[in-house]
């Protein structure tokens, strides 16, 4: 039998509970979930041990004297540019900022200020825009970074060439990591917009197609984005292909707008027919855009193909699609049910 002491508490000693095969099945379980996600977060702390305070203080003043307004984190060892809405005068919503992932061309985020611009010009806009590095494993001695390097002092082949679907695919679940631990940025993950130049416009339609990033996604905006029918890295000789984003349209689970050069090769205007041929069979929702005399590249400022009539024009759309898209908060969509 139990005691009373002189403070009215229950001394009764706790009675076992006897444990079924199921309960000690469920409790491993969540043991081994917890342990997963433990090491996951030790791994991430290591990998990011590089980029720690004085790096970020260090990168983002550098940023402020080329006259940027982002500042920058990293996550699982990828640094990342994040340009905040708040600062430049946008208040709160309720929920978080709409997000903007933008993906880079071949050149990366360091050898010019445009992208770090353009996610600048984002956030005036009042989206969260985020810019993460997706060639943060290749960097070596033989394969520069960039930062405030001649282009041709670059090892772009091998930078392309770095390409792997799969861990870009991890890249992304880890911006989105980022954001859903970092409450002082006040995202809102379930307003997400997936943006690229080049072969970043490939990267937004991969987002766009894939099944695990689908329940974020709510658009994706692809400037002139080549190789759609390819999956990356290529398949080695002998082996069958592998379908590219271009070719799981089926799998699309937001509207997606596309801008093409009239005169670029890739993609070029039939690949554009190709896509929007493919896109119509399956019921996806695309919106495309064709303009005329602009070659690949055409809105990135530090392209030489740079058309600035095309680049405001397209500018003027994608803004308005983000606003139909991600601008405010959606309900659940049938798809994600």
């Amino acid at each position: 039998g139990g005691t009373i002491d002189d403070t009215g508490a229950d001394n009764t000693p706790p009675q076992e509970v006897p444990m079924s095969s199921g309960d000690c099945c469920t409790r491993s379980s969540l043991c081994l979930v917890i342990l997963l996600a433990a090491t996951a977060m030790v791994a991430t702390n290591a990998v990011d041990a590089a980029y720690g305070e004085t790096w970020r203080a260090q990168m983002t003043e550098g940023s402020r004297q080329k006259g940027l307004k982002g500042s920058w984190s990293s996550r699982g060892g990828m640094p990342v540019y994040i340009s905040e809405p708040g600062p430049l005068g946008h208040a709160r919503p309720k929920n978080g900022y709409p997000v903007v992932i933008v993906a880079h061309h071949a050149v990366g985020i360091y050898h010019a200020t445009f992208l770090r611009e353009f996610a600048d010009d984002l956030a005036e806009a009042g989206y969260l825009a985020v810019l993460p590095d997706l060639f943060h494993r290749v960097w070596s001695d033989s394969v520069p970074n960039g930062e405030d390097m001649p282009f041709d002092r670059m090892n772009i082949p091998a930078m392309l060439a770095s390409q792997d679907d799969g861990q870009i695919v991890a890249d992304l679940e880890n911006v989105m990591g980022l954001l859903a631990t970092s409450p002082k940025l006040y995202a809102d993950t379930d307003r997400v917009a997936v943006l690229g130049f080049c072969m970043g416009g490939r990267i937004s339609w991969l987002a766009g197609v894939n099944l695990g990033l689908r329940r974020a996604v709510r658009g994706v905006v692809a400037y002139h984005g080549g190789n759609v029918w390819k999956a990356l890295p290529e398949a080695a000789g002998g082996e069958e292909a592998r379908p590219g984003p271009g070719d799981r349209l089926e799998t699309l689970g937001c509207p997606v707008l596309g801008h093409f050069g009239g005169e670029d090769k890739n993609p070029s205007p039939a690949d554009m027919e190709k896509l929007k041929e493919n896109a119509e069979k399956v019921g996806a929702k695309v919106e495309f855009h064709v303009y005329e005399g602009a070659k690949h590249g055409f809105s990135c400022r530090d392209s030489s193909n740079y058309l600035e009539s095309a680049a405001k024009l397209s500018w003027t759309r994608t803004l308005e699609f983000l606003s139909r898209t991600i601008a405010h908060h959606p309900g659940r969509r049938h798809s994600d049910l």
